[in-house]
């Protein structure tokens, strides 16, 4: 009997196994963020993972607010929550990366800022940010 009962059990432990695969997959295509950038859970930003245009909700950085200066990161946030570097010009008239807001016709800038369409590299689809005035 026992080898019976050893055969149930690793069946049994198989099929959840699928289950916790199926369930990761659900979950991985839910972090897509693009479409609705600003919907990722509180202690997650929108961010690419990939230099062709992947995105998913990654855990932020909540000691970089809205006009922080930050890095460019595939895969590594630099922001706080809902935020996402972005290049612009920064004191002095000099480029520089700084965490800002996602924009679109639903959701508008800060006083000052201009919803623009730019790419975070090379070839990638532009994304519509927050082109925030340089800090005085």
């Amino acid at each position: 009997m026992r080898p019976l009962h050893a055969s149930l059990w690793l069946k049994r432990l198989a099929a959840l196994l699928l289950l916790g695969a199926a369930a990761c997959g659900s979950s991985e295509m839910a972090a897509d963020c693009m479409s609705m950038p600003r919907s990722c859970g509180a202690g997650t930003t929108c961010w690419p993972t990939d230099m062709a245009g992947a995105f998913q909700c990654l855990a932020s950085k909540p000691y970089a607010p809205l006009g922080t200066e930050c890095a460019i990161l595939v895969g590594l946030t630099t922001c706080a929550d809902s935020l996402i570097c972005a290049p612009m010009t920064g004191q002095n008239g000099a480029k520089t990366n700084r965490c800002t807001q996602y924009c679109d016709s639903g959701a508008s800038c800060p006083n000052g800022a201009t919803c623009t369409p730019i790419a975070l590299f090379a070839g990638s689809p532009e994304i519509p940010v927050c082109i925030l005035p340089p800090p005085t």
